[in-house]
């Protein structure tokens, strides 16, 4: 997208037409909140009138700010979920016609549900380790311990977190 000092759009792209469902006549010269009625008042909107009022760069994350461009994927069975998105927003200047917006948005949803699921395997190993009854103790090639479940913390009575980067010989003068 591009836009323009009063924050009306001068560039809409194919993508945008296919991803919104907006046509480019429908969106040209047009606030964004006028196409989208939900960004009004948002901090996407308050971000792009920043860059175009003041020639500020932004870069937004949707783990961070989860309400970017309501755009939606389709799910079977007819639901839809909330596209993750990558805003990228940076001033363009073009001297005597004024500063322009260009906004780079990327579908990060793939990448967000791959992360959510490696957090929850990680969140699930992490579980059955600390549960075990046995000592599990993770040392990296110096020896120095990087992980300790509760049975490794309560034989080599170390506290929780401050055995790590630690030796053998630096954790036993320690306790």
């Amino acid at each position: 997208i591009l836009i323009v000092g009063n924050s009306n759009t001068y560039v809409w792209n194919g993508w945008m037409v296919k991803t919104s469902g907006v046509s480019r006549e429908a969106a040209l010269n047009r606030r964004l909140d006028e196409i989208f009625p939900t960004l009004e008042g948002s901090y996407l909107l308050s971000v792009l009138e920043q860059v175009v009022g003041q020639g500020r760069s932004f870069l937004l994350s949707s783990m961070l700010h989860r309400e970017l461009f309501p755009f939606y994927l389709p799910l079977s069975g007819g639901r839809k979920e909330l596209m993750r998105q990558q805003v990228c927003a940076l001033p363009l200047d073009q001297g005597e016609e004024g500063m322009f917006g260009m906004v780079q948005i990327v579908d990060v949803t793939q990448a967000a549900r791959r992360e959510g699921a490696m957090h929850e395997a990680e969140q699930r190993l992490r579980t059955l380790i600390d549960n075990m009854p046995d000592v599990v103790l993770f040392k990296d090639g110096e020896g120095r311990w990087i992980e300790a479940n509760h049975a490794a913390q309560e034989v080599f009575a170390v506290t929780p977190g401050i055995y790590r980067a630690q030796t053998d010989a630096e954790i036993s003068s320690k306790t």
